[in-house]
């Protein structure tokens, strides 16, 4: 019992946690708290992993309250399955606001799983959001977890992705109630033959093409010039969806050789912290206030 009170939520995610405190040491403080809207406790995200490198080599309880300040300091994701797009935005984002809250010394980026992902590797050797540095670790030899998220349930994706499509116009390309593994597979861009499911949109809208909707089945080649929305839809606004129409827009552009592609995000609950710190990367849409 004392065990379980230390660790996160996830018994799998926080192996991969452990995996990395026995890299760089320090306390360790899992599902650590960090306010986003001020006195909404409801509102607070909890991070898998955060370290204060400077100090002893300590497991402390779960949630712990931590002094950061001028302190230095590590963030960490974890993902119990592949290195993914939204473990980033979990990363990147928690960043922010230990930076926000806290003001550390120092502060190191680290987003952790147990398979890697080549692709988001190769991104992360030259794309630094904010200026800064995602350092990525895998521990093939760990079990594999269910993933976590924030997706929306399938009608109010579906709902949030016809609204826009009735907006914008053009091809409408989405999956019904249930996602599957072949969606936007067969989405390619011309000049790589690489599909658009590398970016792990919820929907994608060709804007220029005829008013149309098709399933996530379909086949389209699109030209590199060609304009293209990738949509992700949450209930609430957070890190997972963020960091997915972030990084899912960079892939496009850096690694499928797609040179006009937008990421639109929409949601059903907003977060004026998290809308703040996403709102400084430009190439993320997100709805009027």
């Amino acid at each position: 019992m004392v065990k379980q009170a230390l660790r996160g939520r996830s018994p799998a995610e926080s192996d991969v946690i452990h995996a990395v405190w026995k890299e760089i040491g320090g306390e360790l403080v899992e599902e650590f708290v960090v306010p986003t809207i001020p006195g909404q406790l409801s509102r607070a995200r909890q991070i898998d992993g955060v370290f204060a490198t400077d100090g002893p080599c300590q497991w402390l309880p779960a949630r712990t309250p931590l002094a950061l300040r001028g302190r230095d300091v590590v963030v960490c994701q974890a993902k119990a399955g592949q290195l993914d797009l939204g473990v980033l935005g979990q990363t990147l984002f928690a960043a922010e606001l230990i930076q926000r809250e806290h003001a550390p010394r120092s502060l190191r980026l680290i987003a952790a799983a147990v398979h890697p992902n080549p692709l988001i590797e190769r991104l992360l050797e030259s794309y630094r959001p904010f200026g800064r540095h995602i350092e990525h670790r895998t521990y093939p030899n760990l079990r594999f977890g269910r993933s976590s998220g924030a997706t929306a349930p399938p009608a109010m994706r579906q709902a949030l992705v016809s609204a826009l499509h009735n907006e914008v116009g053009g091809l409408l390309i989405a999956p019904g109630a249930r996602r599957g593994r072949a969606d936007f597979r067969n989405v390619r861009v011309a000049t790589s033959d690489e599909p658009l499911r590398h970016t792990d949109p919820d929907a994608i809208i060709l804007p220029a093409r005829r008013h149309a909707q098709a399933g996530a089945t379909t086949a389209a080649e699109v030209a590199a010039d060609e304009p293209v929305i990738l949509v992700y839809a949450c209930t609430d606004l957070y890190m997972t969806a963020m960091g997915r129409a972030v990084f899912g827009g960079q892939i496009a552009q850096c690694l499928l050789g797609h040179a006009h592609v937008t990421s639109v995000l929409r949601y059903g609950t907003d977060n004026a912290v998290l809308r703040e710190l996403i709102e400084r990367l430009p190439h993320v849409v997100l709805p009027p206030e």
